[in-house]
């Protein structure tokens, strides 16, 4: 195994501890988990705010917002930072 940059050791660790097809999953399994609570965070609070307009937003329109909130949640929450 190559050796990591000390601020990367950790990782390197971790790696050398799980395997690394586990720390995929790991790492999968964590983006999709904070995805999910970015996604739906923001559905609930700030999706009426986002479309530019006071528009009423079904719950199956909240629902089909979900998935695309949780996969694009690091663009999703820049912006929603960015806009408050």
């Amino acid at each position: 195994m190559p050796v990591a940059p000390r601020h990367l050791a950790w990782l390197a660790l971790l790696a050398q501890q799980m395997g690394e097809p586990m720390l995929v999953v790991w790492s999968l399994a964590t983006y999709a988990g904070i995805g999910l609570a970015v996604g739906v965070a923001f559905v609930l609070a700030a999706a009426p705010r986002a479309l530019g307009h006071a528009a009423a937003i079904t719950p199956g329109g909240r629902a089909m917002l979900v998935p695309g909130a949780a996969v694009l949640w690091p663009l999703v929450l820049w912006r929603w930072v960015r806009q408050t």
